[in-house]
């Protein structure tokens, strides 16, 4: 099974992104859901989770955790906080953006690649709600002078290193962050593809 981990800060409005896609599954595995955010006036809260937890159920997912923090914290720590409380059963750690809206075959091409001993995976296409166009933009990493960067998008890892997650300051280049944390832990099979799908 698969754990997607979702961290969300002043999402309220646009959460619902994520979570579409994420219902429209086919083909996955079993996986669980964990929401992690803070309290405050933008939240989303547990009545988000509720009102799509049925049709999460419809493709697979077997669990949906809620954990509301007192506090403000950066997104490192969220992936901390989520890792610990991924199932134990759980082979592989899903990184969703409350931004990103998944394609149908996100969680089905994830596994296939975990399973095939694959440690990093990642894809260089996807789509992400630009809240100011009020619409959803294609992400292209090959076609972004980002060349130096080492992730892209839709990533995930072997869920052994979620469960070690390091404390950080940084503010920024957190998905960089998480991707040296899992090459200093012995990250070796590395794959970053084109998605099966793109919508």
């Amino acid at each position: 099974m698969l754990t997607v981990a979702l961290p969300l800060y002043r999402m309220n409005q646009i959460a619902w992104v994520a979570f579409e896609g994420l219902i429209r599954q086919e083909k996955s595995p079993k996986w669980e859901l964990i929401v992690c955010e803070e309290k405050h006036e933008y939240q989303c809260g547990k009545q988000l989770i509720k009102q799509y937890k049925d049709r999460l159920k419809k493709v697979n997912c077997i669990k949906t955790t809620y954990i509301e923090l007192d506090e403000h914290v950066n997104l490192a720590k969220k992936w901390q906080i989520i890792g610990q409380k991924a199932k134990a059963e759980s082979i592989g750690f899903v990184m969703q953006s409350g931004d990103c809206y998944p394609h149908k075959y996100r969680l089905h091409q994830t596994y296939l690649y975990l399973t095939d001993g694959f440690e990093w995976y990642q894809e260089t296409r996807g789509f992400f709600f630009d809240l100011l166009l009020k619409k959803l933009i294609q992400y292209r990493h090959d076609t972004l002078n980002v060349y130096d960067w080492k992730t892209a998008l839709n990533m995930a890892f072997n869920i052994k290193y979620a469960r070690s997650i390091p404390e950080t300051e940084l503010l920024r280049g957190i998905d960089n962050f998480i991707f040296n944390h899992c090459q200093c832990e012995g990250l070796k099979k590395i794959v970053s593809v084109k998605p099966m799908a793109i919508g």
